[in-house]
């Protein structure tokens, strides 16, 4: 039996990246070719340069193509969570007597749960059980087969701008693609870097990126909650850049050679490149450069831990992805620090692609392959038993 194939898009920070591939062996993706583009990226859930998305999106695509020798019809496009919002619903159904649940039960339940119809300016994308509840208080993750009389749920909904889906919809043609299907990026990456045993507790994951961070609070097969902020690795570069009158690239470089876990003496040097020579760079001036902005971070990173609506138990782990903070050396344990929290780093378990600045694009492509993988079966199901197409 053929593999299934799937194209991912990804919107990061600084560059739109799309994938092909499918499953590999022993938790591996079958990666058939990447493509990127340059962009100006996002903030405060805007494009910064809305006319050069589709451009931008085509380069990549072709690339992608380039890369595969295979044409991309159908594609599946990661939603940034600045462009998303969770809200969540809990209901329940009591029967005359217990009975076994399945899965008519299940879609009933959800039926009654959809609250999702109040937000004319926010489309549904997402549908997660985050878990279920039976007449005797057991909360499990998947009830089909028990025996209830009465069954609960609590429902995560990620929720998506319209003026999001319209804009790349609008593109469909253009880019010569059949179909854009939309997955939430902070879903998939929860989902894909935690385990099923990690999420049956409650977790806190963030993702630091370039320009833009998000915080959300996992529980089961879901969201409870979840909060961005456009701050990120890049503006500590930039902070870098101006402080020390070096250009963008220079500060990168340094950025990379820096090391928060020392306790540098006022003879301490970094050395960096700059206009092509070398030149010395004060440690305890770049550091505290970069502490003030992580600073910055850690603080936006907190009031959205405050704003959680639902309580989490004060030992739950606390993960870091994202290519903003984990490249920097020192820039965890920091972030521990001022957390007062042990934060751990969660990276994708391929280890072709195990950095935490492919940790968006793998989960991207791990959910769109269960998708495929699911609406494959429905399609054999209705077949088989001889409905017709809708």
């Amino acid at each position: 039996m053929p593999r299934k194939i799937v194209s991912v898009l990804d919107f990061g920070s600084e560059k739109i990246t799309v994938m092909v591939g499918g499953r590999g062996i022993n938790g591996t993706f079958d990666v058939k070719g990447i493509g990127n583009a340059d962009y100006a990226g996002f903030m405060d859930g805007e494009f910064l340069q809305p006319d050069e998305i589709k451009l931008a999106m085509g380069i990549a695509i072709n690339n992608a193509e380039s890369s595969s020798d295979r044409k991309i019809s159908e594609l599946f496009v990661g939603v940034p969570a600045e462009f998303t919002c969770v809200v969540t619903n809990t209901v329940n159904i009591s029967y005359d007597s217990r009975r076994y649940i399945t899965s008519k039960q299940i879609e009933e339940l959800y039926k009654k749960s959809d609250a999702t119809r109040m937000f004319s300016s926010h489309l549904a994308i997402s549908r997660s059980p985050i878990y279920y509840l039976l007449d005797d208080n057991n909360r499990v993750i998947n009830p089909i087969g028990m025996q209830t009389s009465r069954l609960g749920v609590i429902v995560s909904y990620i929720l998506v701008d319209k003026k999001f889906v319209d804009k790349i919809l609008s593109y469909k043609n253009d880019l010569d693609l059949s179909s854009i299907k939309f997955v939430p990026s902070a879903l998939s990456e929860a989902t894909y870097l935690l385990t099923e045993k990690q999420r049956e507790r409650f977790a806190i994951l963030i993702d630091c990126g370039y320009i833009t961070t998000s915080v959300s609070l996992i529980r089961g097969n879901g969201l409870l909650d979840m909060y961005s902020f456009s701050l990120g690795g890049g503006n500590i570069t930039g902070d870098l850049s101006q402080c020390l009158k070096i250009t963008f690239n220079e500060a990168e470089e340094l950025k990379k050679k820096m090391v928060l876990t020392l306790v540098p003496q006022e003879e301490d040097y970094y050395h960096t490149e700059v206009n092509g020579i070398k030149v010395p760079i004060k440690m305890t001036t770049a550091n505290e450069i970069v502490y003030c902005r992580i600073d910055n971070i850690v603080k936006a990173i907190k009031k959205c831990i405050e704003s959680f609506k639902y309580s989490y138990p004060e030992q739950t782990p606390i993960y870091l992805t994202g290519g903003g903070l984990s490249y920097i050396k020192g820039g965890r344990e920091y972030l521990s620090r001022m957390l007062g929290k042990q934060v751990d780093i969660l990276l994708p378990a391929d280890p072709r692609f195990g950095q935490p600045e492919n940790s968006s694009i793998i989960g991207l492509m791990d959910i769109a392959l269960k998708e495929k993988q699911e609406e494959t079966f429905f399609k054999k199901l209705r077949k088989k038993l001889g409905f017709a197409r809708r």
